[in-house]
């Protein structure tokens, strides 16, 4: 059986992790999955555990609050299913320049030195739980 994930130009792919997966589905239907963009970033269960929820400071609380809304609403527009929207599908883009100085002045903010509070971007991605099997 060949490789599953034939890459339609390697150097792209490479990059850019853009690559095309087929695969034959039942009823004849075949799943097309593509990948145009390299996201860096952290989802929200990493950035924020459930035992730091409580330091977070209010700008930060509101800018992960507000980016969730924007795709939780963007999602609907595209039909996509409500229960893909968790936390662990939430990935926050990390700023690209990090630097030490932190975003926010409260220092038991878990995300003091990470997330731009003014500038907090997200995107979700929905990887289902069950692993892709290839039909043979």
């Amino acid at each position: 059986m060949p490789y599953p994930f034939p890459f339609l130009n390697l150097s792209v792919s490479c990059k850019a992790e853009a690559y095309h997966w087929l695969a034959p589905l039942q009823g004849d239907h075949t799943m097309y999955i593509l990948l145009i963009k390299h996201v860096t970033g952290h989802d929200v269960c990493h950035l924020i555990p459930d035992s730091t929820i409580p330091s977070l400071c209010l700008a930060h609380c509101m800018a992960i609050v507000n980016v969730a809304v924007t795709v939780f609403y963007d999602i609907l527009m595209c039909s996509v299913k409500q229960h893909d929207m968790a936390p662990c599908n939430l990935i926050i883009w990390l700023p690209k320049n990090c630097s030490s100085a932190p975003f926010c002045q409260q220092e038991q903010c878990p995300i003091h030195c990470s997330v731009d509070p003014d500038n907090a971007k997200s995107v979700m991605i929905d990887i289902e739980e069950s692993r892709p099997q290839v039909l043979q």
